[in-house]
């Protein structure tokens, strides 16, 4: 079937709950990040109502100190048949990346209306938020990727490249949010120069999963290096991930093509104007979709089928913010296409 943004559009208001959370799949699983990148494809979508709710639901959820304390989807089992995701009681987590990404949603939100009583209703929380991640940045400029406990020590977690890239895009935002009201944000500048210096240049602060094909396309695709330096990135890793119709990996050594990594491929690609392999791996998508067009979160190409019989909403949010950027027909659209440069010589 053929990528059909209103199917994908349905299927994350299929998930969407009376409150206004959007689950990950039918059965359950939510965090900031996932909802979020869900919501902004509901934006893309022009569904604005259901995007608010879905920002609304975060302003009553999140904690005293501007966190969220979120189910931890990538760690739960699968059911006995091995189909699907076990959702029923999930561990928790406060992730940093999580906690930052509601920052580019209402950005993202507010390039699409223009409204500034969007962003005054949504601010205060992504100041919060903000504030408390980067009240975890460690000396060397990373973000552990969670809260620490009151008995451990923030430099013993670890830090990652794709979830700090991630990062480093939402501090991007809340500086452009504090511009429109005229705030002074040299704080999160100097923390986003920090950060991305980091990333560039001490690989040695991070985990090390280049088998990850997010940590080898993430830096692109949030601007923490140019076009130029992205585009080798790409082109360095591009046969270790890319497969010929089912799109991008998740990891190098598995078979196992999925549609949310294949969608922000695209993305990267369309950030460094490498526009024709974007258009291939958005092609590759319809490979993934079932027959009312929503998406399956993988396929495991060896055995020819897909797995797991899941059909996220994030996936589709994903999905929905690659066509809309290639299209690029929505105020939005460049929204990970373009990137705040960094103040380097006043803030490092």
């Amino acid at each position: 079937m053929t990528l059909n943004p209103q199917a994908l559009v349905r299927r994350i208001l299929d998930l969407q709950q009376t409150d206004g959370r959007i689950l990950w799949v039918d059965g359950g699983l939510f965090d900031p990040w996932n909802h979020c990148e869900a919501a902004m494809g509901l934006i893309c979508g022009n569904e604005i109502a259901a995007a608010k709710r879905a920002l609304d639901h975060l302003v009553e959820a999140q904690n005293t100190d501007g966190s969220w304390r979120a189910d931890m989807g990538c760690a739960v089992a699968m059911t006995a048949d091995g189909q699907r995701l076990e959702t029923s009681d999930p561990p928790k987590i406060v992730d940093m990346n999580f906690c930052a990404y509601p920052a580019t949603a209402v950005w993202r939100l507010y390039l699409q209306t223009g409204a500034r009583s969007d962003l005054e209703r949504y601010a205060p929380m992504v100041r919060a938020a903000i504030d408390f991640i980067a009240s975890h940045q460690r000396a060397d400029g990373a973000f552990p990727w969670r809260a620490h406990d009151e008995d451990e020590a923030p430099d013993g977690i670890e830090a990652l490249i794709a979830g700090s890239a991630s990062i480093y895009k939402s501090l991007e935002c809340a500086i452009l949010i504090d511009a429109e009201f005229n705030r002074a944000s040299d704080e999160l500048a100097r923390a986003r120069a920090r950060l991305g210096a980091a990333l560039r240049t001490h690989p040695e602060a991070f985990a090390e999963k280049s088998s990850h094909a997010m940590d080898c396309y993430y830096p692109t695709l949030c601007g923490v290096i140019g076009r130029k330096a992205g585009r080798r990135a790409l082109a360095a890793h591009w046969h270790e991930f890319v497969v010929k119709r089912w799109g991008c990996r998740c990891v190098d050594d598995q078979p196992w093509a999925t549609a949310a990594e294949t969608a922000e491929l695209a993305l990267a690609c369309l950030r460094v104007g490498a526009a024709r392999a974007a258009d291939r791996l958005i092609s590759a998508l319809d490979e993934h979709c079932d027959e009312n067009g929503a998406l399956y979160m993988g396929r495991q190409f060896a055995l020819d089928v897909h797995w797991p019989d899941e059909k996220p909403s994030w996936t589709a949010g994903a999905a929905l913010m690659a066509l809309d950027a290639r299209n690029g027909q929505g105020p939005g659209a460049r929204l990970f296409l373009d990137s705040l440069a960094e103040p380097v010589r006043e803030f490092t």
